[in-house]
């Protein structure tokens, strides 16, 4: 039963997070479920006390939080990562042309 505790209870956050999420995914709420379950994981990164969060937990809160904001902000994404990433993709590509024949 102590076997159990120990290794159910450090998942548990993770489960809650995981669980609705993959509920989420298979009713085809993509955006949804990523966004549930990190929200739910950050939760439970800084539930405890903020000032022992671990630098992978401020790491993953971060990557999190700009992933928000460029899948949600259209215009921003396109300003800040779509333009400059075709501009160095489409010397690696062939034109539209070259791939119709």
């Amino acid at each position: 039963m102590q076997l159990i505790e120990q290794l159910l209870i450090p998942a548990l956050p993770w489960i809650v997070a995981i669980v609705p999420a993959l509920i989420l995914m298979f009713l085809g709420h993509c955006r949804w479920a990523w966004v549930l379950a990190g929200a739910i994981g950050c939760g439970f990164i800084w539930s405890d006390d903020p000032e022992t969060v671990s630098m992978v937990g401020r790491i993953f809160t971060v990557i999190y939080l700009a992933a928000l904001v460029f899948a949600f902000i259209g215009g921003l994404r396109r300003v800040i990562l779509t333009f400059p990433v075709m501009r160095i993709v489409r010397n690696f590509l062939p034109t539209i042309s070259e791939t119709e024949r």
